[in-house]
């Protein structure tokens, strides 16, 4: 909701909350990155997205947020940190 509301950074730091409760989420790593992202913490949504398709393994998912974490990595530096 937060991230909707246009607070990114208030977003971020519930999604850290949440993943540190349930670690490796989907639906949790998928907006935590993308509120990093929108947060210009590119470090982070970096490690969020990475951790997104390191948790679908070798799956050959549809899933939108997949596509956008790959995407992502393919076009960062910070995948290569």
């Amino acid at each position: 909701m937060l991230l909707a509301m246009g607070q990114p950074q208030a977003a971020l730091g519930e999604y850290r909350v949440s993943l540190r409760l349930s670690p490796n989420r989907f639906n949790g790593l998928a907006h935590a990155a993308d509120a990093a992202e929108k947060s210009g913490d590119h470090q982070d949504a970096g490690q969020y997205y990475a951790a997104l398709v390191q948790s679908a393994g070798q799956a050959s998912s549809a899933r939108p947020e997949l596509a956008e974490a790959r995407r992502y990595l393919e076009h960062s530096s910070v995948a290569a940190k």
